[in-house]
């Protein structure tokens, strides 16, 4: 009551004072109000995204949406700055 909504676009949790949005896919922001932008790649492509700081070592969210009309790839890789610890998704 009294508090701005999620919309149509997300989940409201109320916390004591304020409120945050867990949006549904797509969507993102404050309010669930942008819209993700799409991305598509042909067999030859990718993305190379340098995180501008380091991230907490014990709570760090990635949230993808991917969709792929190839039986076996890569969809996700990341490795640390020194390539001493990776995660990879295929």
């Amino acid at each position: 009551m009294g508090y701005p909504s999620c919309g149509n676009r997300g989940r409201c949790h109320g916390e004591w004072g304020s409120f945050s949005c867990q949006c549904v896919a797509g969507y993102t922001g404050h309010q669930c109000e942008e819209e993700v932008p799409e991305y598509s790649f042909d067999g030859h492509s990718h993305v190379h995204y340098q995180l501008a700081s380091v991230l907490p070592p014990r709570r760090t969210w990635i949230q993808v949406l991917i969709r792929t009309r190839k039986h076996s790839s890569v969809i996700v890789s990341l490795v640390s700055r020194d390539q001493s610890e990776y995660l990879r998704l295929e």
